[in-house]
Parts: structure tokens; sequence; C-alpha cells
């Protein structure tokens, strides 16, 4: 007995096995018993030779047989990918898994380990607060290994009813938006008001507190003074673009005095989601646009 004979008998117990009828046989007989009829006038092809030979006939029948044992095979995944390992195909392989791999809107995003908000709020290194409008995440992940401080993520599902209200098109915000959705895979169409812009941050904070809306994308500040839950999800650096030259202008020695100074950055550093660090420092545009990953 060959090896695929032998994989094939281990099977025999695994399928319920209908009656075969004895096709070849069959066919074979119905052919021989066809009378011999010729084929159009002028044609001598293999259509008139087909129905006058016997042995054509048989040929044909186990071709039928042949047939239906390979769309047989193909119908059992278990036949299929024993006799595709035997034969080394490894275009396809097919086998039992006791569990499902994860195709939540999570999945492949690359968050971390999952785990309970609760564990998430000892275990973090960073604040995990929520979102009162939206309940309780469907997941919270945390990552220990990301850069920096770590990272928590909160993951959402889609729920019906919610107004969303954005920043006007063409605007740094909205562009970020567009980013983020496109790269978790988000169709904006499915989210309801996503086409209605606000021109500024405290608009679209004064939107949802009066209840017109339910959800934005926005700044902390002006979260903060509608006393509105806030989750960050970026973090924006601003540049002020000027030619090299006018850096020894009067004015602008002025500027960069006062961004270096203490004062300022404990000013700014005293507003909700703002950082002065490194605040009037100056770069070259191409390394900025270098460390974007933008070629130049």
């Amino acid at each position: 007995m060959s090896e695929l004979e032998r994989q094939l008998a281990l099977l025999r117990d695994e399928l319920a096995w209908p009656p075969t009828p004895d096709l070849a046989t069959a066919v074979g007989a119905r052919v021989a018993a066809e009378p011999a009829r010729p084929g159009p006038r002028g044609w001598r092809g293999w259509p008139g030779a087909l129905v006058t030979s016997r042995r054509a006939a048989a040929g044909l029948a186990a071709a039928v047989a042949l047939l239906v044992i390979a769309a047989t095979l193909a119908a059992a995944p278990g036949v299929r990918a024993r006799i595709e390992r035997f034969l080394g195909i490894g275009a396809v392989r097919i086998e039992r898994v006791d569990r499902l791999p994860d195709t939540s809107p999570s999945a492949g995003l690359g968050l971390g380990e999952r785990t309970t908000l609760a564990a998430a709020r000892r275990i973090a290194p960073v604040p995990v607060p929520t979102i009162t409008a939206l309940g309780a995440p469907d997941a919270v992940y945390v990552d220990r290994r990301a850069s920096g401080a770590g990272s928590a993520s909160l993951v959402y599902l889609a729920r019906p009813g919610l107004r969303f209200i954005n920043r006007q098109r063409g605007s740094g915000t909205r562009f970020l938006l567009d980013a983020l959705l496109a790269q978790a895979g988000v169709d904006p169409a499915a989210i309801v008001g996503y086409e209605h812009g606000e021109f500024t941050h405290a608009a679209v904070a004064a939107f949802i507190g009066s209840g017109m809306a339910d959800v934005g994308f926005g700044l902390e500040r002006p979260a903060r003074h509608f006393k509105l839950d806030f989750i960050p999800l970026a973090t924006e650096r601003y540049f002020a673009v000027c030619r090299r030259d006018a850096l020894a202008r009067p004015e602008i020695e002025q500027v960069l005095a006062i961004l270096r100074s203490d004062a300022f950055r404990t000013e700014v550093d005293a507003l909700p989601g703002y950082q002065a660090r490194n605040s009037g420092a100056v770069f070259p545009l191409a390394d900025i646009l270098a460390a974007a990953g933008v070629d130049v």
C-alpha cells in the first residue's frame, strides 16, 4: 500500500460516504449502446470519432470517474489537507485549530496586551480616562513597551445614534483625524455628523457641551473648559517658519527670547494639554521634514 493509499484509508472512519455507483461501467455501457451517428458533412474532427470508438468511450468513462473522485476530494477539507501535505503543496493549508484568530477591530493594531479597565488603571504608566457618552470600552489594551512612558488604548465598537462634530475641511485637526481613520480602516461616511465642521476647537467643545453632539475631535483645553471627558489620541508639535536670514532681525530675536523664557514656559505648561518643551529652539526645515518621514 502506498503512502497516499494509507492516508486515505485513515480517513474512512471520519467521513460518512454515500453509496458510490459504478460510474465507469454505467457510462461505458450507455455509450456502447448508443448508435453510431456521423458528424456534420465535411467534419473530420474528434466529435465523430467520440461516438464511434469504444476505446474512446471507455477513456471518457474513466475521465468522468476521475473527475467525480477529484470533486469528492476537493469537497472534503480533511482529505484535501492530508493530500496537500503528502504532495508537498504549500500554497494552501487547511488545519483544525482549537481557537480561531482574533478578527476584532483592534486586531493587528499593535496596541499591546489586552486587559480590563480596572487592571489598566493599576498597571498603565499613564492615566486611563473613559468617555461617559460611549459607556464602558469594548476592549482595553496596555503597552508598557511603548516609547516614552508607555500607552493605554481603549477600543470602542461603533455605536448607533451617536452624533459627531468635526473641524472644517482644510484644518490641521481635520487632516490628522482623516489620517487616523484611514490608518484604522474606518470609513468616515459611517460616522454620523462627520461632514459637519466647526472653525475652532472652542466651537467643537461648545457644540458637545450644549448637547447638540456627543463626540468630537479637538484640543484638551476647550474640553476641560466645558467640563467634557477627554481622551488623548495624538500629540502635535507646532512650528513657526521663517527664512534663515530673518533670524537676525530684531523682532524675530525678541520673539525667540520670549519663547525661551522661563515665564513663557511656565504659562504654557499650566495649560491643559500643552507642553513648552524645546520652545524657542531653531531647527532647519529639512531636518524636521526628514524626522517626519518626508522626502526632501
